[in-house]
């Protein structure tokens, strides 16, 4: 595999390989012994828990340094991502939030209108009784003078 990380600052590792089969065999916990095996002569126990030699200890070191530095990569890819994602939400949130004040100041136009229109209809109304009230008027007013009693209302 080929790492490359990216991050704020230098990069943490450029064109590292990594051998998997021996970073697997590096990091995984020693075999448990088999029964009825005998010890192997010539072993110094590094299989088993034992100390492992300088080589051993400084590849083993160098794995686990390789194994972080990929996880570091992965989680600094995956916070990137989040931000990303956080700021594009946050854009929505944005964008329906102003929709949301066009519709309420429109809505509130509109209202504002309909009121108006409702009492200009309501002045009209009444100026309309008014004048209905002042024509009745006017033709009892004419009976009267012909003699004759007004109707009952």
């Amino acid at each position: 595999l080929q790492m490359m990380a990216v991050a704020s600052g230098p990069p943490l590792a450029v064109g590292v390989s990594v051998d998997l089969l021996s970073f697997v065999d590096a990091t995984m916990p020693p075999k448990k012994k088999g029964k009825g095996k005998g010890k192997k002569g010539g072993d110094d126990g590094a299989e088993e828990g034992g100390k492992l030699s300088p080589r051993s200890e400084r590849e083993q070191f160098r794995f686990e340094c390789q194994s972080l530095q990929m996880q570091l990569a992965e989680r600094t890819e995956d916070a990137s991502r989040a931000m990303a994602s956080k700021r594009q939400l946050e854009g929505k949130v944005e964008e329906i939030n102003k929709s949301l004040d066009d519709k309420e100041e429109a809505t509130q136009y509109i209202t504002q209108a309909m009121t108006r229109q409702y009492e200009a209809m309501q002045e009209q109304l009444v100026d309309k009784i008014t004048q209905l009230e002042m024509t009745v008027q006017d033709l009892q007013d004419k009976l009267g003078e012909l003699g004759k009693p007004p109707p009952p209302p």
